[in-house]
């Protein structure tokens, strides 16, 4: 027991073991998440870039944690920084950004699926295709 809380009473070795089971809990979601995307998602081609984009989350994640818990102290020195990156990021790629979220809305909700007849802005059409970022529609008269 001496030996336990000696070892406890080491801070670098405590980051490391809560480093370390927060890695392991980012790696169990990564791999929850991509369970329910395989089983929710048919297209394989959707599949795979969701389950990708979801595993670059992680990693990012697990990135940022580990610079957190190795260098600044100062949990507000890193929201700062976080935050006002995100917001430049955000504003330059509001568009691109809106369209991801249209198309995650399409995917999980299944608003349409290729194959069904839709209207876009006027535009009556049969979906062909349901992309990351665009639907393409065969136009009818």
């Amino acid at each position: 027991m001496d030996i336990l809380s000696t070892l406890l009473e080491n801070a670098t070795l405590v980051k490391i073991i809560k480093l370390i089971t927060w890695i392991l809990f980012i790696i169990f979601i990564i791999g929850f998440i991509r369970k329910i995307l395989k089983k929710r998602i048919e297209d394989i081609s959707i599949r795979y870039k969701a389950q990708k984009g979801v595993e670059i989350v992680g990693y990012v994640l697990i990135i940022f944690l580990v610079l957190m818990a190795f260098t600044v102290d100062s949990i507000k020195d890193y929201t700062i920084i976080i935050g006002l990156f995100t917001a430049g990021i955000t504003f330059t790629l509001q568009e691109l950004i809106l369209s991801i979220a249209g198309s995650f809305y399409i995917f999980f909700v299944r608003v349409y699926k290729p194959g069904d007849r839709i209207e876009i802005n006027n535009i009556k059409g049969d979906v062909i295709d349901i992309d990351s970022i665009y639907t393409t529609i065969m136009e009818i008269g």
